[in-house]
């Protein structure tokens, strides 16, 4: 991979403002100014153009998610901030960027260690689902004198 002269944070930023789609139309920037009038907190990006726009940037993106999308979450909140402070204000504790499409699939029993810390995707079939319940592992139970009574 070759290294990235400016931070992630600024390079995903102009692929949020200048990446136009083959009708010429830029797709992002359209969509971040779309988000308050349809009162969602996320946006979309297709692995694809990201690929198309900087491989190094993609690749980035699937070795080091979590730095990758905590830079693209700062740089989709910069250009909301120019189309729309105020609702940017409103939700910049819960704005999400999402990615679709990563074009690698893993399959489901490959999955190792190697991919750790990793982006990856997989398909899968839901077969079936059960109500997710609490356990209780450490209780402690006060009486009305004061003494604590602890469970483990």
């Amino acid at each position: 991979m070759a290294v990235l002269t400016r931070g992630l944070s600024e390079l995903f930023e102009e692929l949020l403002r200048g990446f136009e789609d083959k009708d010429g139309e830029r797709k992002y920037q359209v969509l971040l100014a779309q988000l308050a009038a349809s009162g969602r907190k996320s946006v979309i990006v297709d692995y694809e153009d990201l690929i198309h726009y900087n491989t190094d940037l993609a690749e980035s993106l699937l070795n080091d998610p979590d730095k990758a999308l905590r830079d693209f979450k700062s740089a989709a909140f910069e250009v909301l901030s120019t189309e729309n402070p105020g609702y940017a204000g409103e939700i910049k504790k819960s704005l999400v960027v999402r990615i679709r499409g990563v074009t690698d699939r893993v399959p489901l029993r490959k999955v190792d260690t190697s991919h750790l810390d990793k982006m990856i995707a997989f398909a899968g079939m839901l077969v079936r689902t059960s109500e997710l319940r609490p356990l209780l592992v450490d209780a402690a139970f006060v009486c009305p004198d004061g003494h604590t009574t602890r469970v483990f």
